[in-house]
């Protein structure tokens, strides 16, 4: 009998944020697996975070339509990996990236000391 094992969820942080930093839920982009391609019958992979999932034209929706998950799916896991790690570090949270957020806070801490 044969096993098969499948990597069905895969997570890539912005640039520059460690592993297990409590931001990671706002900032983080997930690539899911969700069953078998099948072009617009459904399956392939998302892309998502907080609650929302990357169309293919880049824009994030909280609720995507059942007749409408096909345009947020992608046939290949490769191909998913490599659109999320290009758009991690645009994720905007309140206003700013990951990046801008680490600069803020790097500024209050200087304005302080």
């Amino acid at each position: 009998m044969t096993r098969i094992e499948r990597i069905t969820e895969w997570t890539v942080l912005p640039t520059g944020m460690e592993d297990g930093d409590v931001n990671s839920l706002s900032f983080a982009v997930s690539v899911r697996w969700r069953g078998t391609y099948e072009g617009k019958k459904g399956g392939g992979w998302s892309i998502s975070r907080a609650g929302s999932e990357l169309s293919r034209s880049r824009q994030w929706s909280h609720y995507v339509p059942r007749f409408r998950r096909w345009q947020h799916r992608w046939a290949t896991f490769e191909e998913a990996q490599a659109i999320a790690r290009e758009v991690v570090d645009g994720v905007v949270m309140n206003g700013r990236t990951y990046a801008e957020w680490e600069a803020f806070h790097a500024a209050r801490k200087e304005g302080s000391a």
